[in-house]
């Protein structure tokens, strides 16, 4: 499962805009769906007669000659582990469900294979990304203070004009205090500065997910050309929570205990999509598809805040941040799918496809209040290649499945070019009855990155962290 959104943090100081942040995680895919999709590394563009298909080539639709309905519930697991000062490694599972859908057919001839043999009709939902992580960074014997830090970034500010997500609040709780006799325009630390031996850590927890609910139709053409059309309902769910806490463990800060800064990110909203496919029987054994989606047409609402505790001896501060609430529209990019599938002596399966996404055509509206993150996307990001391979093998009634992928770099060479995503797939299928099947898949994605422990010392406070994610996952279909 190309679980995609995994490390933007990492980038933070290249990627200051918290919008376009957002916006890229919410365009890539992960590698989800039935459990048949996923067992063969999302690599059906040509395979076909599968309801994820809706989603990726709509013209898969067109090979169902009976009537179907599927269920496709799932385990995921997201396992992280860190090594900055020390290693540490943290756990997050989620129940899902892949996808959902009723596949409806007409057949439109009964004595020949020649004009329109198959109208198809589809409704349903397919899951195109979960967002479920957590991430902990932590250190015995930091020497990069919280105090520090937040007198770097105030200095030259007047106490009004402080960040009200963080340096703000760190006046308010004491962390930091203005120097007298400077005008209240600069600042030293009270908690912990520079040099001055800490234990900090950083938990990010993220969940959430991109579904689309799937409208489509497709047409069979003397079993030898499909087409099909898709429109797509797109919902996103995303929460993210970043707890930095800070301790002198040590007691080498007088008065000073320790802190504990919190922020909350919520993301929701909904948009809409077009996507057109077709697939050509070349011969009876090899096919061709292609498929065009547009960008993902977005409307969004967030909500972000802050709260800080200090803790002294005998006394304990806190302050919380205003909720900011913003809502913006965001178009999503183009993408494009070439795919062949080639059936080896009617036993076997084997799928290939190539996609392609320009993550520089994301952009954001109103252009004017977005015209710095425009312009950002426009410098970060480019173009992204993705690369899907996948097997299925029949014997006895018994399905036998492997697959891959691989997404290269969604940000600029210029920017950062080893931002990899691997996944490996495989599952079993079994036809019980010929009204039945029931297919069990697994994925395991793995990717290396790095993570801020606190944005502001660059390499200084980044921690190398491999994450893996495993889906377990299975499937029912109906045919009637």
């Amino acid at each position: 499962m190309s679980f995609l959104f995994f490390f933007l943090s990492p980038f933070a100081s290249v990627l200051q805009a918290q919008y376009a942040q957002d916006a890229l995680r919410f365009s890539m895919y992960n590698l989800q769906g039935s459990s048949r999709f996923v067992g063969m590394g999302g690599a059906m563009g040509a395979v076909g007669a599968d309801f994820t298909t809706a989603s990726y080539n709509p013209a898969g639709i067109g090979f169902f000659q009976r009537q179907a309905l599927s269920l496709s519930p799932g385990l995921n697991w997201a396992s992280t582990e860190s090594n900055w000062l020390t290693r540490q490694s943290d756990t997050k599972s989620l129940f899902q469900f892949g996808s959902a859908g009723l596949v409806l057919t007409r057949r439109s001839n009964h004595d020949s294979h020649q004009g329109l043999q198959f109208f198809n009709f589809s409704i349903g939902y397919n899951r195109l990304a979960s967002f479920n992580q957590r991430i902990l960074v932590s250190g015995e014997q930091a020497i990069h203070g919280l105090g520090s830090y937040f007198t770097a970034i105030s200095n030259g500010s007047s106490p009004n004009d402080l960040d009200p997500f963080s340096s703000r609040l760190a006046f308010q709780t004491y962390l930091i205090d203005s120097v007298p006799g400077l005008g209240g325009l600069a600042y030293e630390p009270l908690g912990a500065a520079d040099g001055t031996q800490v234990q900090i850590s950083r938990q990010i927890s993220r969940s959430g997910s991109h579904g689309e609910v799937v409208i489509n139709s497709a047409i069979n053409y003397a079993h030898r050309f499909y087409v099909g059309a898709t429109v797509g309902v797109h919902r996103i769910d995303f929460e993210q929570e970043s707890i930095v806490q800070e301790r002198d463990v040590q007691g080498t800060v007088p008065f000073y205990q320790s802190v504990d800064w919190r922020d909350n990110l919520q993301v929701s909203g909904t948009g809409f999509s077009f996507k057109i496919g077709a697939i050509y029987r070349i011969t009876d054994a090899w096919r061709l598809g292609l498929s065009i989606h547009t960008p993902v047409f977005l409307s969004l609402d967030e909500q972000f805040s802050s709260r800080m505790q200090t803790q002294f001896d005998g006394a304990t501060y806190s302050a919380l941040s205003p909720t900011l609430q913003f809502a913006y529209d965001v178009n999503l990019p183009w993408r494009w799918q070439l795919s062949s599938a080639y059936v080896i002596k009617k036993k076997a399966i084997l799928g290939l496809e190539y996609e392609q996404v320009d993550y520089a055509g994301i952009s954001f509206a109103p252009a004017l209040v977005f015209s710095q993150d425009n312009a950002f996307v426009d410098t970060a990001f480019g173009l992204s290649h993705i690369a899907k391979l996948g097997f299925e093998y029949r014997f006895e009634g018994v399905y036998a499945r492997l697959g891959y992928q691989f997404q290269s770099s969604p940000f600029h060479s210029s920017v950062q070019s080893s931002f990899h995503n691997h996944t490996f797939s495989g599952g079993l299928g079994w036809q019980l009855r010929k009204w039945i099947t029931i297919d069990g898949a697994f994925a395991l994605h793995h990717r290396e990155g790095r993570q801020s422990v606190f944005e502001g010392y660059g390499d200084l406070s980044t921690a190398r962290v491999l994450q893996q994610n495993l889906l377990f996952q299975v499937s029912a279909t109906l045919f009637f």
